[in-house]
């Protein structure tokens, strides 16, 4: 017999084969023996033949929207989560509360600006970082930052807005704009 060509994206390995069934997918593909074979999804890898479906990177990582990836370290942390070692090695982590990171990658999440905070973990973006507790401000997309409250003055809350008026239920030490370190 004559010997024919796998389809794109696979291939026999070393044993060649006798039919169509003997054509597996090749690493950054998936597929059923014989096909039809596909690049790996985004966020996807495969790192050997004979894959049906790629292995989904972990939880908070990303190839960056390349497809066919081959490799576990072609996942690194998205926008909003770390892992603090290098370039290939989850597990990621979220960005606490009060972090933010914009980058791809294993960058540490960079701390809200003073008196601010963050409403949720992985946060990816300064621009989600409101007034915290006791500080108030209207946001950064105002171009404005945040201050502590003045005295007679005091916000329980995270969130942008101003602090009200302390009245006379407060807290005599939670009043007069002061904020825990």
């Amino acid at each position: 017999g004559t010997c024919v060509a796998c389809p794109l994206l696979s291939g026999t390995g070393d044993e060649g084969g006798n039919d169509i069934t003997s054509c597996r997918s090749l690493p950054g593909a998936e597929g059923p023996d014989g096909g039809p074979f596909e690049s790996c999804p985004a966020s996807t890898y495969s790192n050997e033949m004979g894959v049906l479906h790629c292995t989904a990177c972990p939880e908070g990582g990303s190839t960056r929207g390349e497809r066919g990836s081959r490799f576990g370290t072609n996942c690194v942390a998205l926008p909003g989560y770390t892992n603090e070692k290098n370039w290939d090695e989850g597990p990621f982590v979220k960005c606490r509360s009060g972090l933010y990171k914009a980058e791809f990658g294993p960058h540490q999440c960079k701390k809200c600006p003073f008196c601010s905070t963050t409403e949720q973990e992985a946060s990816t973006s300064m621009l989600q970082c409101v007034a915290d507790i006791g500080c108030e401000g209207k946001g950064f997309g105002w171009g404005l930052g945040f201050t502590k409250c003045k005295f007679g003055t005091f916000k329980p809350s995270v969130g942008n807005g101003a602090c009200p008026p302390c009245d006379g239920s407060s807290d005599v030490l939670n009043c007069g704009g002061r904020v825990e370190s």
